[in-house]
């Protein structure tokens, strides 16, 4: 083969090369989403699924990277960033959110739901909607339906918590919203703002007495560590928004915006399943750590509530409507 034709040959090798190239090029819209939850936790792991969908979806024209375990701040630090645009998504709290869309926190209400059952009916039926709705009116877009944080238990270093009265004096670490405070201080316990980030450090230097999570959590922080026992009160149960700016997600392409919403809706659902089956696991997973688990009767607290007008004060905290809506899946309240 002589120089010439060389030449050619290896002129029409690189063209094909570079028709091929798109299989393998850098995607178009590169996306970041952040997370408090832990590397391992169901909800990190249901948006790693997500992201690899996307990828799929889209041939690569669109990737989500996700930041775990609180790498880009609390859950309020991050939201602040989705709304100044440094920050495309955040999972959070649908309870923490509520410091900036305040009706998102009904589904905090102590002490009122039974089970996992009338929980999906309402946040995909009308209260589902509403509370989205009301996101909306503060420039945010949720992608897809709520995702599962778990019920809640009450753990703690020294003290049994079975009773309402075992809580009185109690200082427990919750999170940065209200809802918490009038749960807790109704049930005479010393609640006291901490950020994720800083709970284990509070609770090994004592700082507070307990905290209250589901057990995905306490368990992937280690929680185990600093805390002896565990009392199942299932007080309250959380899901997990993803939200966006609105203005950020219309300037994405509407074709990619669904194939988004679709990955990310997806896995939701997987990570529901998940999640609660890994909330009832850990259970022995906790108990080979040295902590014990304490069965309560949830009737005692809710009974305390109704008495000390709880229920009667969170009625008057919300509208007219998205109270009704709540009540028509847990039943009269107040």
């Amino acid at each position: 083969m002589d120089r010439r034709t060389l030449l050619k040959t290896l002129s029409a090798i690189t063209a094909g090369a570079t028709l091929s190239a798109p299989a393998f090029a850098a995607p178009k819209l590169r996306l970041k989403l952040g997370t408090v939850t832990a590397t391992e936790h169901p909800i990190t792991l249901a948006a790693k699924d997500a992201a690899n969908a996307i990828g799929t979806a889209t041939g690569n024209d669109v990737s989500l990277r996700i930041f775990p375990n609180s790498q880009l701040g609390s859950d309020m630090d991050m939201l602040s960033q989705v709304r100044s645009g440094a920050l495309d998504m955040v999972v959070i709290s649908s309870v923490v959110l509520s410091n900036l869309v305040p009706s998102t926190s009904i589904v905090g209400t102590g002490f009122a739901w039974q089970d996992y059952g009338k929980v999906w009916s309402a946040m995909d039926g009308e209260l589902g909607t509403t509370i989205k709705k009301a996101i909306e009116e503060k420039g945010l877009y949720c992608v897809g339906r709520i995702w599962d944080m778990g019920f809640r238990q009450i753990t703690s270093s020294e003290k049994r918590i079975t009773t309402p009265e075992d809580l009185k004096g109690f200082k427990i670490r919750i999170p940065p919203a209200d809802i918490w405070v009038s749960l807790f201080q109704s049930l005479n316990a010393s609640p006291a703002n901490i950020t994720w980030a800083e709970t284990y450090s509070a609770l090994q230097t004592r700082i507070a007495d307990g905290q209250e999570n589901p057990l995905t959590p306490i368990y992937f922080s280690k929680m185990y560590e600093v805390q002896k026992y565990v009392s199942m009160t299932g007080h309250m149960w959380d899901g997990m928004w993803i939200v966006v700016s609105k203005e950020r997600w219309q300037k994405i392409p509407a074709d990619q915006r669904a194939l988004i919403e679709k990955a990310i809706d997806t896995a939701g659902a997987s990570q529901r399943i998940k999640s609660e089956e890994l909330n009832q696991s850990l259970r022995i997973e906790l108990q080979n750590k040295g902590m014990t688990f304490i069965d309560v009767d949830r009737s005692l607290f809710h009974k305390h509530l109704t008495n000390t007008g709880y229920y009667k004060k969170m009625k008057e905290k919300y509208n007219p409507e998205i109270w009704s809506a709540m009540e028509k899946y847990t039943g009269k309240l107040a």
